[in-house]
């Protein structure tokens, strides 16, 4: 099974919200930590992001 990645720019646009709010949520409300490969920016496999939001997503409110 392969697994798609998600940059932080595209988190920001699938949830309308700035850079920082990621790291933020990564610890007020159990978001997913990033995997970064070797001289890579910070990618969340997508099915970790979807996972997060079937179980939480309903306590974000925007």
């Amino acid at each position: 099974m392969t697994s798609e990645f998600i940059s932080i720019n595209g988190l920001c646009e699938r949830y309308s919200i700035r850079r920082t709010a990621c790291y933020v949520w990564r610890k007020k409300v159990n978001f997913p930590s990033p995997v970064t490969p070797a001289n890579c920016h910070p990618r969340w496999r997508e099915s970790d992001i979807m996972k997060w939001e079937e179980l939480n997503f309903s306590s974000i409110v925007h």
